[in-house]
């Protein structure tokens, strides 16, 4: 989770870019005063989600955004951020692939739900932690403007007579204190319960039993008191044991009705089809009877060409037939040959036979034709009788029946309903009378709780006190014979001294030996912390025509040079970054990454921002 700085980039429309590059381990910016260097400490902390924008100087004029590339798990991320606008923009790439690729937007407000404070803590492996906020157990969240406190420590602070872990701002000591302590130990401060302040937790106590109260009323109407959820349960468990027996009433009733439903529609059908072929049977028998009075019409016909040839034959004595002269006119060429008549009588006869045989066959026809029709008629006529039987049975009993067993099914539903409902408001009211006896109890005077503890104690700061005296040791700080610590200023002492009562060249040299021996503490000991750390003027020396300081407050020139030569053997897992006045010896520089501004036009490097 440990992060590198590797490139600081500040643009601006037609400007040319003020870039700084860092590497891993220990880096030097040094220079006159007014060449920048306190304007990269304040871009580095407002970059990394600081509220305050950096001051810019005349030189600065028009440069608007800057560039921050991180270094985190061997991957690179750019963030940009606009001294105009309070969002940042977050690129997974390095500063030079900006341009290639779509950034996430985040909010500079570290209370907003998607802010570059969290995303920062998150790369750290610090999100969600929370610092105590009061005596009274309250918490706040950790952002990194309030962890900015000890990893970027500015000039006015390294030399500041309280200790490093304060910012400074007298409302925030608590949560300062518990910084420092969660940093050193890795334990925050989620699971500590907050305490009320008497009168405000009496006023708290009365409002909820007024609330509590008012809900209890509220639930208690239409609610008998006398009968117990226990009752209720019980009665709840007959109704359900009613309703299956019901259910099971209403699943045969509708079985029944079901099939009896298929019944009437079997016989209604069949009588249906009886009375179609019955009306067939009317259709074919008006036929028939049709036919028989056309096979009559022709035997009457027959029978009237045989009846005029017997009269034909016994004519000579009559009046002529065809013309009706008496017997003595008649006249040769109206006389038909006896023969002939005989021969059509004979035809005759011959023709009412066939239709004596087909008169007989369609007889017999009609009469099966008409057993038919009556077989067709008692099957349909009997059916009609079975389906209004199971119709009345249907209409009038079953189904009047079945809408009774619903309406009693429905009943019982509804009863169970209002018994749920009577249950949900008795459990409502009985866990309210506990939330008011808690209430009732929140107003008596409570013992006090165990202090949570918000500072580091000296029991807990024994590592870290090794690796501040190893340092200091290191960098030939004088008479440190003993490093120790104070609970109460949660500052080191040297030897008998309160590091705040040291000259200030000593405070910033001591505060410098904390900060950078917290840094390695952590990393070594995998504590939280995000792997650098950067320091303004820690030497407090002043070069040119810049006022010195006392010297009883400065520092030993070879104190700094052990001081440089100590942190130019830094790892390279971890980053060290000062901004100061003092050149460092000329034999480390190969082993750091040294950045020096001349403040002289053509020689070098003038500043920051680039002339």
């Amino acid at each position: 989770m440990r992060v590198i700085l590797k490139k600081l980039v500040f643009e601006g429309s037609g400007k040319k870019p003020a870039i700084l590059d860092f590497k891993p381990g220990f880096n030097v910016i040094t220079g006159p005063s007014d060449t920048g260097k306190s304007m990269i400490f304040s871009c580095l902390t407002y970059v990394l989600g600081g509220t305050a924008k950096p001051k810019q100087p005349p030189e600065a004029s028009g440069y608007t955004n800057l560039f921050l590339t991180l270094i985190h798990n061997g991957a690179e991320i750019t963030i940009e951020r606009s001294i105009l606008s309070n969002d940042a923009n977050v690129y997974n790439v390095s500063y030079e692939q900006v341009k290639s690729v779509k950034p996430t937007v985040l909010s500079g407000n570290a209370n907003a739900k998607n802010s570059l404070s969290d995303y920062l803590l998150d790369l750290f492996g610090l999100a969600g932690k929370k610092l105590k906020k009061n005596e009274s157990n309250e918490v706040i969240s950790l952002t990194f403007n309030v962890l900015k406190n000890l990893i970027l420590i500015s000039e006015g602070k390294i030399q500041d007579e309280i200790s490093p872990v304060f910012s400074g701002v007298t409302t925030s000591e608590t949560s300062d204190k518990s910084l420092f302590r969660f940093i050193l130990t890795g334990v925050d401060y989620s699971n500590i319960i907050a305490e009320m302040k008497p009168a405000i937790r009496k006023a708290d106590a009365n409002a909820r039993i007024n609330i509590l109260k008012q809900l209890i009323d509220e639930n208690s109407v239409n609610v008998d008191a006398g009968v117990s959820i226990a009752n209720l349960r019980d009665q709840k468990q007959k109704l359900e044991a009613s309703i299956e027996n019901e259910v099971t009433k209403i699943s045969d009733s509708q079985a029944e009705i079901e099939n009896l439903q298929l019944e009437r529609k079997q016989v209604w059908e069949v009588a249906i089809k009886a009375e179609s072929n019955e009306d067939q049977r009317t259709e074919i028998l008006k036929r028939f009877n049709l036919l028989a009075s056309h096979y009559q019409t022709d035997l009457d016909r027959l029978d009237a060409s045989i009846e005029a040839g017997n009269l034909l034959i016994v004519s000579k004595d009559l009046d002529c037939p065809l013309c009706g002269a008496k017997a003595e006119f008649h006249r040769p060429d109206c006389v038909i040959d006896e023969k002939e008549l005989i021969a059509v009588r004979a035809s005759c006869e011959i023709e009412k036979g066939k239709i004596n045989s087909l008169q007989a066959d369609l007889k017999s026809t009609i009469d099966q034709v008409n057993e038919e029709y009556n077989e067709f008629k008692r099957v349909r006529l009997e059916n009609e009788r079975q389906y209004k039987v199971i119709d009345t049975l249907l209409t009038n009993k079953l189904e009047p029946s079945l809408n009774l067993l619903k309406k009693n099914l429905r009943e019982m539903y509804e009863k169970i309903t209002s018994i749920d409902i009577t249950i949900e408001k008795k459990e409502k009211i009985v866990q309210m009378e506990k939330l008011m006896a808690s209430a009732k109890g929140d107003l008596k005077p409570k013992p006090k709780k165990e202090k949570v503890e918000a500072g580091v104690q000296a029991a807990e700061i024994n590592g870290l006190l090794k690796e501040i005296e190893k340092n200091l040791k290191a960098w030939h700080y004088p008479n440190v014979d003993r490093i120790g610590f104070s609970e109460t200023q949660q500052d080191i002492t040297i030897g008998a001294k309160n590091r705040s009562d040291q000259g200030k060249g000593y405070r910033a040299l001591s505060c410098a030996g904390l900060v950078i021996s917290l840094m390695e503490f952590c990393i070594d000991n995998d504590k939280p912390y995000p792997g650098f750390t950067v320091l303004d003027s820690p030497l407090v020396t002043f070069r040119g025509s810049d006022k010195s300081i006392n010297s009883s407050e400065s520092v030993p020139d070879e104190t700094k040079r052990n001081f440089y030569l100590s942190l130019s053997k830094l790892k390279k897992d971890r980053q060290v970054i000062i901004l100061e006045n003092d050149e460092p010896p000329t034999e480390i520089i190969p082993d750091i990454n040294y950045i020096h501004f001349t403040k002289e036009s053509g020689n070098g490097r003038f500043g920051f921002i680039p002339i």
